[in-house]
């Protein structure tokens, strides 16, 4: 996907934009173009009709995302504009994955960017202020070199056990993992060798010891890491499952985390055993480029969600039966003009069910635009695993996104 870092392309994202996704849904598969316009106010991205659904204050999630290959993050919240200071203050950094957690106990939720480097590199921690403000932090020098155009490949979890946010990376043979101090700071980098080019981590606890283990997956296979209980990490089983993404949950409902592993090819589930091991379930899912898991139909049961899958453009929801298996749901086959490249999900429109956020790459024209762009499309939950309203905007390329609430 070298396309992406053309010149005319980096030229477009010379100046720092950030706007408002207001929380709301219209009526209507509507469209606006903001990739221009960074002082539009929340009419100009909305019909007057959509002013009738809004969110109480916390009740929906905020957006926070990324392009690879420019030096600034866009945020986007139902409160108004953030007047936000997230971007590199080198220039010629380019951030390449975004992780998102409270890292300094404040309620407030902060922002974890690594860079894109052939070399070691600082990761960096903005921290929340408030009010959509943020202050940087440079941190500790990563020799663990992301894999170009991983944007999974950071987690943050409480792997130490003691009650601060850590932060974990995966990379290209490698597994990274700092330790937070509860104050937005973090220690020194420890590093795990591995055998995969890893472009995807996630936390969960595989063996019932009460810390949190972590799964790195790439194209190679998935690689499951059990936490000692002593600030390390071992190597434990690894499977032949390719995986640019990774969900961990319990689908089968017996208390024991389970895997959702997404690769373009398939997408496969490993039902755990509780003792850090997993059975690969045969049956086999489409491949996606992205997956995010959530109770989609209100039915207890959690499911899961595929962006372009079974092919490039669509979004796809297979609705878990509490098993461990899972059946096809709502489908758009047609959201993107070329590439949905991921989803993911939050609560955007304050009616209480669960929707979609998904991120288009149309790489050569949008649906509006005539030059290389891309669309945000929120698709309103139903409740019953459907979606309706699909509103889109016309912004900068998304390579990673965050629903959560950051004011």
């Amino acid at each position: 996907m070298i396309f992406f870092r053309n010149s005319f392309f980096r030229f477009l994202f010379a100046t720092i934009l950030f706007f408002v996704v207001a929380c709301s849904t219209p009526n209507g598969n509507n469209k606006k173009t903001v990739a221009d316009d960074d002082s539009a106010s929340d009419d100009d991205f909305f019909d007057d009709d959509s002013q009738n659904i809004s969110c109480a204050p916390g009740a929906c999630d905020d957006l926070a995302f990324i392009n690879t290959g420019v030096e600034e993050v866009i945020l986007a919240g139902p409160i108004g504009y953030y007047n936000s200071n997230i971007r590199s203050n080198q220039p010629g950094e380019e951030w390449a994955e975004l992780g998102a957690g409270d890292l300094d106990g404040d309620g407030l939720f902060d922002l974890v960017f690594t860079v894109l480097s052939d070399s070691p590199s600082p990761f960096y921690v903005a921290l929340n202020e408030g009010g959509g403000n943020f202050k940087w932090q440079k941190q500790a020098t990563l020799t663990c070199q992301s894999v170009e155009y991983s944007n999974r490949g950071v987690a943050l979890a409480d792997i130490n056990h003691d009650g601060c946010i850590d932060v974990a990376f995966a990379g290209n043979q490698c597994l990274a993992y700092s330790f937070g101090d509860c104050s937005g700071q973090f220690g020194d980098v420890t590093l795990v060798k591995t055998d995969l080019a890893a472009t995807t981590v996630a936390f969960g606890d595989f063996n019932h010891d009460g810390y949190l283990d972590m799964v790195i997956g790439g194209t190679g296979g998935i690689e499951v890491f059990l936490n000692d209980g002593q600030d390390g990490l071992q190597l434990g089983n690894t499977y032949d499952v390719s995986a640019s993404w990774l969900a961990t949950a319990d689908f089968n409902e017996d208390g024991k985390m389970d895997i959702v592993a997404a690769s373009t090819a398939e997408t496969s589930i490993l039902l755990g055993h509780g003792d850090g091991t997993f059975s690969v379930s045969p049956k086999k899912y489409p491949g996606a480029f992205s997956v995010s898991v959530a109770d989609l139909n209100n039915d207890g049961h959690l499911d899961y969600l595929l962006s372009g899958a079974g092919g490039k453009r669509a979004i796809a929801v297979y609705l878990g039966k509490g098993n461990g298996s899972f059946v096809p749901g709502f489908s758009y086959d047609d959201l993107c003009v070329q590439i949905t490249f991921m989803a993911t999900v939050g609560e955007f429109d304050g009616d209480g069910n669960v929707d979609i956020i998904a991120a288009c790459h149309d790489l050569f024209k949008s649906k509006t635009s005539s030059y290389d762009s891309a669309l945000l499309t929120i698709l309103s939950g139903n409740g019953d695993g459907s979606f309706h309203n699909p509103f889109s905007l016309d912004t900068y390329q998304a390579d990673s996104i965050i629903a959560s609430k950051f004011h």
